[in-house]
């Protein structure tokens, strides 16, 4: 979608600022739409709205990258809010990274030996990692001891299956727990919220928009287009307003 205009989203921006205003009791937001609602541009928005009117701590994490593991979204999430406030995660991090350089060497080493000490390694390497995700939560702790902290993750959808396993059955649980933070989670599917916390839990469908937000978002750009145009990109994108800004512009070239 367009990072110029926003179309008919303004009752969502609404709801996620009555959730970090504490007018609603919410504090874990799913956020679901087919393909281009606009998700990854509402969190855009969330991060926006968080940092400027709110002064929260803030982080927006793309989990469809496939070279990037949990223990690379925890550093970036640092390094987002500022890795100087992770303290407790960077000491893990640096006993993390020696640990990995020290392993290559030995692997070469003892290559005679590979498959015994392939499982010790694995074995360890989950160790640090739910270390990492300790500390990374400890620290989130403080910091909501000092203000609102506030994490967006996009495309939970496309996530690989051990990355969305850590999501539900590490990270989130221990973000319930911090009373002054907020989770969003973005896709066409999200982590459905555990028993015990339903009620801190928001399900939000970001909705077809109308024709009449097609027509004004050409008239904001600029662009010349009929009734019968719209109607016509409305049926054929099904009202998803990231298909039809990709191409409003183009629709007058055909003419």
């Amino acid at each position: 979608m367009s990072d110029t205009q926003l179309m008919d989203r303004g009752a969502t921006l609404d709801l996620f600022r009555s959730m970090l205003n504490r007018q609603r009791p919410e504090r874990y937001l799913r956020l679901l739409g087919t393909q281009k609602m606009g998700k990854s541009r509402m969190l855009r928005e969330f991060r926006q709205i968080a940092r400027s009117e709110l002064g929260a701590y803030c982080a927006l994490i793309d989990l469809r990258t496939d070279s990037q593991n949990q223990v690379d979204h925890l550093f970036f999430m640092c390094q987002q809010i500022g890795a100087g406030r992770f303290t407790c995660f960077q000491s893990v991090h640096q006993e993390y990274v020696e640990r990995r350089a020290v392993n290559v060497t030995g692997v070469k080493q003892l290559f005679s030996s590979l498959s015994i000490r392939a499982e010790q390694d694995k074995s360890a390497e989950e160790h640090i990692r739910r270390r990492l995700t300790n500390a990374f939560l400890q620290d989130a702790s403080s910091l909501a001891a000092e203000g609102r902290v506030v994490l967006l993750f996009d495309t939970f959808d496309e996530a690989d299956t051990g990355l969305q396993a850590w999501l539900n059955e590490q990270l989130l649980p221990g973000l319930y727990s911090l009373e002054n933070s907020w989770v969003v989670f973005a896709g066409r599917s999200v982590p459905e919220p555990l028993t015990n916390c339903q009620d801190i839990c928001l399900t939000h469908e970001l909705p077809p928009v109308e024709e009449r937000h097609f027509m004004e978002h050409c008239s904001r750009q600029g662009i010349p287009v009929t009734q019968e145009e719209i109607a016509t990109c409305h049926r054929v994108f099904n009202g998803a307003p990231g298909f039809f800004a990709d191409m409003a512009p183009n629709l007058h070239r055909g003419r």
